[in-house]
């Protein structure tokens, strides 16, 4: 007899050790269920309900505690929260023959009826998807976006976009459609490196996705709103965050531009000036990142980088941006050599977006290095 309306029972490494939740006695009981003995009861201050100890549901329960959930959230040194309460854990330590009821924490709306818990070693999760996985099939995506193949297909009022999203930038940066259009954008996180996961979200029209290393998934909605509509990651990931934005332009239905707004703007000679002393000081800038990837690039090959898969992961990741950066250097080159300095400007502003990510992912992966090396 273990005493008044028992809830649950969980098991120890012990030889032939359950425990028991007394719900009307509010108590814990610790007994032989070979002979029916009881070893030991703990009084508690609720009354309990279900019972979980680390691989209690398996032939070989570990640890020296025993998590208990109440069933009525009723604590006169809990705050009162009105009509809905939250659940509480409570940690018992189960590890002397005298058993301790030592922390307690509330879980909003959560418990853990039929959970178990297991040791971290038995799981090892994967880095990153295989690039373009839909996780909710495991498969790889047909919306499957790469770098360099971004694109926005239209089918009468139908826009699909196709787009990337990597630190510290989302591709394409400027989408057009036309009020009443149905939008879909196509999204797949082109990251390699660790926990570098982007979210999404348009404003104003209530859509967001979370876009995890390697992932690819779709938003859709109606532009039923003309006007301009920032879209941005919302997940902090780089030194260039708030920099990770683009803009959806809804034109009002049957809108028309005028020949002028195509025409471009004629800069004034002061404008441009302006625009090639910015030009210059970025390139100064640019420079002096160079030299420290430069410095990061020559410690990880002294010591041998390809040896960790993490530190490599992080510098392939790194290279890539280099590789994407290529067109922009490119470009911004060009237009300096034509003297179009607003063009010369921005892309070599861009060209620094692309430089910063891979100094970030090269100074992560030296000190990641540094980290192993010292081990």
């Amino acid at each position: 007899n273990l005493g008044n309306k028992v809830i649950d029972l969980a098991f120890d490494y012990r030889p032939n050790v359950a425990y028991a939740s007394l719900f009307d006695d509010k108590k814990i009981v610790r007994w032989n269920y070979e002979t029916f003995a009881v070893e030991q009861s703990l009084k508690l201050s609720f009354k309990p309900g279900h019972l979980m100890t680390p691989q209690g549901n398996t032939v070989e329960p570990h640890s020296n505690y025993l998590t208990v959930v109440n069933k009525e959230g009723l604590f006169e040194n809990m705050i009162n929260t009105g009509p809905t309460r939250p659940s509480y854990n409570h940690l018992i330590d189960i590890s002397t023959d005298d058993m301790r009821d030592i922390y307690t924490m509330s879980i909003p709306q959560a418990n853990m009826y039929g959970s178990v818990s297991v040791l971290r070693t038995v799981i090892k999760p994967i880095i990153r998807y295989p690039l373009g996985t839909n996780t909710r099939t495991g498969e790889i995506s047909k919306f499957k976006t790469v770098a360099g193949q971004e694109k926005i297909e239209r089918e009468g009022n139908r826009v699909h976009i196709f787009g990337t999203l990597i630190r510290s930038h989302i591709t394409p940066e400027i989408v057009e459609v036309e009020e009443g259009d149905v939008v879909t954008f196509h999204l797949t996180n082109l990251e390699r490196a660790e926990d570098e996961t982007h979210g999404f979200t348009v404003s104003t029209y209530g859509i967001h996705g979370s876009f995890e290393p390697g992932k690819t998934a779709s938003l859709t909605f109606t532009a039923d709103r003309p006007g301009a509509f920032p879209y941005y990651c919302t997940e902090f990931c780089s030194a260039l965050h708030l920099e990770m934005q683009g803009i959806l332009m809804v034109r009002p239905k049957g809108y028309v531009s005028k020949a002028e707004d195509e025409a471009g703007v004629v800069l004034s000679s002061e404008e441009l000036a302006e625009y090639k002393k910015n030009f210059d000081e970025k390139i100064q800038v640019i420079n002096e990142t160079q030299d420290v990837i430069n410095s990061v690039v020559a410690f990880l090959k002294e010591n041998d980088y390809q040896k960790y898969p993490y530190v490599e992961a992080l510098v392939v990741d790194a290279l890539d941006q280099m590789e994407l950066a290529k067109t922009s250097k490119a470009n911004y080159e060009r237009y300096a050599a034509e003297g179009q300095w607003r063009d010369a400007f921005l892309w070599a502003e861009q060209y620094f977006q692309y430089q910063i990510k891979t100094a970030d992912a090269g100074l992560r992966a030296k000190k990641l290095l540094s980290e192993q090396i010292n081990k």
